[in-house]
């Protein structure tokens, strides 16, 4: 008959050589012959779980306070809910702490679908839906939504940006190794980089082998700019190219960016 079975403080380590990926080319995540021994109606509980994931040379994170709940269906199904309370990340856009989340998942042979899962950390809140693939071909295709604080992303701008605001996006589209394709919409509220303040921003948004930003609108120097932006290149030499037109700007400001020492001057 049905079996229940709960599992207290696993402790888990996985290191990935650089490049790599877990799994072989259409492996189940759990082996079919695994749940076809389960008897109908049974259930696994996990608790209190620890988890260190990472690539050598690349990004590395630990999750604690683990709990998961699955239940097998017919047809090699497995589904659940997890949740964790504390977790860090490091790589991937910056470092990010205080980590927490919960969500549900279904697994079926390679994929595990998450509908929905959330996480929320020290300046970053994230949720979304989407599939992801595992094996020699593993890949991520969903939505998701990301409020963060703009300081935490320093790490994906030129040097010497020194960001600060808030910033929201949604995105959805694809990663594979090697590929990132994600378009969607970003907003932005007190932002400020390279000593500029904007009061708000609004534009387009795609990813793919740059950041590429379009239609956008931001309010600057008592006016509003409008172009587009790219930023593309490694960490160590980023660069931006920048076509932005302003319009009605309030010349005393611009002129105090720039550090005019001449008498003062006004006007748009």
């Amino acid at each position: 008959g049905p079996a229940a079975a709960t599992i207290e403080r696993p402790r888990f380590k996985v290191v990935l050589a650089e490049g790599r990926t877990p799994g072989g080319a259409g492996q189940s995540v759990i082996p079919p012959e695994v749940l076809a021994a389960v008897p109908a109606g049974s259930s696994l509980e996990v608790s209190d779980g620890e988890l260190d994931l990472g690539v050598i040379n690349g990004p590395r994170g630990r999750i604690a306070g683990i709990r998961v709940a699955l239940e097998p269906e017919q047809g090699a199904v497995v589904r659940g809910r997890f949740e964790f309370s504390a977790g860090e990340f490091h790589g991937l856009g910056g470092e990010w702490s205080g980590l927490r989340g919960d969500g549900a998942f279904r697994v079926a042979g390679p994929a595990v679908r998450l509908d929905p899962v959330s996480i929320h950390g020290d300046g970053i809140a994230f949720s979304g839906l989407g599939e992801i693939a595992a094996g020699a071909a593993p890949a991520i295709e969903g939505t998701v939504e990301i409020g963060a604080d703009v300081e935490k992303l320093s790490s994906l701008l030129p040097t010497g940006a020194s960001p600060s605001g808030r910033l929201d996006a949604r995105l959805a589209g694809s990663w594979r190794p090697g590929e990132t394709r994600l378009q969607g919409s970003l907003a932005a509220v007190a932002l400020r980089a390279w000593g500029i303040e904007a009061g708000s921003l609004r534009c387009d948004v795609q990813i793919d082998d740059a950041v590429r930003l379009r239609g956008i609108r931001a309010h600057l120097f008592g006016g509003e700019a409008t172009g587009s932006i790219d930023i593309a290149g490694a960490a160590a030499g980023r660069r931006a190219e920048i076509d932005v037109r302003v319009d009605g700007v309030d010349l005393a400001q611009i002129l105090e960016y720039a550090g005019w020492g001449g008498p003062r001057l006004s006007g748009t």
